[in-house]
């Protein structure tokens, strides 16, 4: 039930666009956690939050670029898998 709702939501997608929208998250995840490092003199002055909301953000869009690689629901039965 849960794996009919998430692949009406993501419809297949040929080769190509996956490729593009892996590499996409890939570089946007990469630029964002990067500009993090714009953000340390706040992080050293005592206020975390905005680098930390920052790396955060890059490191989420950059892991899941290999969900269009590999398909959404794939992925998370592979995470969650016991043995992996």
């Amino acid at each position: 039930e849960m794996e009919e709702k998430v692949c009406e939501q993501c419809p297949s997608m040929t080769y190509s666009q996956r490729i593009v929208g892996c590499l996409t998250c890939i570089v946007v995840g990469f630029l964002i956690s990067m500009g993090s490092t714009m953000r340390l003199v706040q992080l050293i002055k005592g206020n975390p939050e905005p680098f930390a909301v920052m790396y955060t953000l890059g490191n989420v869009i950059g892991l899941s670029s290999s969900c269009f690689l590999y398909g959404p629901w794939a992925q998370i039965k592979s995470m969650f898998a016991p043995i992996r």
